[in-house]
């Protein structure tokens, strides 16, 4: 109970909500950056295509997980066929159709790797 402690005590105290100041996020706004057009707006209030799904899929990072389940994107890539009309309708209905996202999808889990054979504090990981 004490490393979890001592893990748990450093993630909370690197991972704090920070105070955002409404100015600084005005200023971050104004800074000349492209407007979205309604075009752009409309696209993206569109359904994702199989194709901006499978780009998503093959740009993802190898040996990365992007949830707490620990699937790695090579699971998607290698099952590809099989999946890619399921996880499709999966990521519209969450998206577009329902428009919801469950709790449980906003969640995540840290796991700590050793950086180095003998680990001896919490920077070793």
């Amino acid at each position: 109970m004490s490393i979890i402690k001592v893990f748990s005590t450093r993630f909370h105290a690197k991972f704090q909500p920070i105070q955002i100041y409404e100015r600084s996020v005005r200023q971050f706004a104004d800074c000349g950056l492209p407007t979205v057009t309604s075009e752009m707006n409309a696209a993206l209030k569109e359904p994702i295509s199989l194709a901006e799904l499978r780009r998503a899929i093959t740009q993802g990072e190898a040996n990365k997980t992007s949830g707490h389940d620990g699937i790695c994107v090579e699971f998607f890539r290698t099952a590809w066929d099989v999946l890619k009309l399921n996880l499709l309708q999966i990521m519209n209905r969450m998206s577009y159709i329902e428009g919801t996202t469950a709790v449980r999808q906003l969640q995540g889990l840290i796991g700590c790797l050793p950086k180095n054979a003998h680990p001896k504090n919490v920077d070793d990981y």
